[in-house]
């Protein structure tokens, strides 16, 4: 009998050392050894593109985001959420199933954009406040953009009225909460909230503004660094026409629905990043209901390298990259709509 069990724990553990087959992997690696065999073949272009995309986040990305991940660290240290957390408990328990202290992430990510929230949602994780279940929650309505660079860059600076920059930023923020009262109420979850005490934050004054702007610091590197290789990589899908279909595809449902096919590369681009969506969008032709409501659409979105950068920040928090990318193409969805309705009140 030990015999016999010996050879089948041998046989079992011989087993479990096989080497899997990995599709995945092994097609990611062909694609980024393409990329690199692509950009060492045009390392003027690519180099240009490289600068491109890094000016991008200096000038649009940085200004507005950089002040804030320093600002929202030394609220978060001075017990700031604590407060937040007891004044809107019941509504945020009620409405969204999660802790009231959400309510400061919430607002936080509305005034600063992507990817504060994300970054909220990883500290109050890794402070023991959040559930992983109940990050979920939160990031179905917290990841959200800023009036700074809606109202500021697309609006005024990029569509040439700020009147549009508000409108996105309406439809924009109350398709975001839409979205939360859907995806927090789904499974009709129940949930102990956790308290928030001295015992999670505690106020350490005498480093206060070194842990502030290091954590800012590393934050604001990922951001950078994600914004300009995605850049590169619309570039490269650009380069090798491998975009084209996609936007052909794009053009012809433009079409049916009587809109300027060449709105279908802005669309396409800005489901990659939306910065250089939203320009591509607002250079087809003068300011209407129609590059409104798509800057929106790819605003509410975000985009492969704003999704990469709040999954990456919230990493911890073990979200899965399908369940957020589900939600924020509802949030694309629901901004659309709610967009264009008040295009109509406003008269675009």
């Amino acid at each position: 009998m030990i015999q016999n069990n010996n050879t089948l724990i041998l046989s079992k553990s011989k087993t479990k050392s096989k080497p899997k087959f990995d599709f995945l992997s092994l097609f990611l690696s062909f694609i980024i050894f393409a990329i690199m065999i692509l950009i060492l073949t045009n390392p003027k272009k690519f180099s240009a593109s490289t600068i491109d995309g890094f000016l991008l986040f200096a000038n649009c990305v940085f200004p507005g985001l950089f002040p804030f991940l320093i600002l929202t660290k030394m609220l978060t240290d001075l017990n700031c959420v604590k407060k937040f957390s007891h004044t809107f408990k019941k509504p945020m328990e009620k409405l969204f199933k999660v802790n009231g202290i959400t309510s400061y992430v919430f607002l936080m990510g509305a005034m600063c954009g992507y990817p504060m929230g994300a970054k909220l949602i990883a500290d109050m994780f890794s402070a023991n406040i959040y559930s992983k279940e109940e990050a979920k929650r939160a990031i179905s309505f917290c990841s959200v953009s800023g009036p700074i660079f809606i109202i500021g860059a697309v609006g005024a600076n990029m569509l040439g009225s700020i009147t549009a920059g508000l409108i996105i930023y309406i439809s924009h923020i109350i398709s975001s909460l839409i979205c939360g009262l859907i995806f927090c109420n789904l499974n009709k979850p129940k949930t102990t909230f956790k308290e928030i005490g001295e015992e999670n934050l505690k106020v350490n004054y005498d480093s206060l503004i070194s842990n502030s702007v290091s954590s800012a610091i590393s934050t604001i590197l990922t951001v950078g660094a994600l914004v300009t290789i995605f850049f590169v990589i619309t570039d490269c899908l650009i380069f090798t026409n491998l975009i084209s279909p996609i936007i052909s595809l794009i053009s012809k449902v433009l079409v049916f629905f009587k809109i300027n096919p060449a709105y279908s590369e802005g669309l396409v681009c800005g489901m990659i990043e939306i910065t250089r969506g939203a320009k591509l969008i607002s250079s087809v032709a003068p300011l209407n209901w129609v590059s409104i409501t798509l800057s929106s659409g790819i605003i509410s979105f975000g985009g492969l390298s704003i999704g990469i950068q709040c999954l990456t920040l919230a990493s911890k928090c073990k979200i899965k990259a399908g369940y957020y990318f589900f939600v924020k193409f509802i949030h694309f969805v629901l901004s659309i709509i709610l967009c264009f309705g008040l295009c109509l009140i406003f008269g675009f």
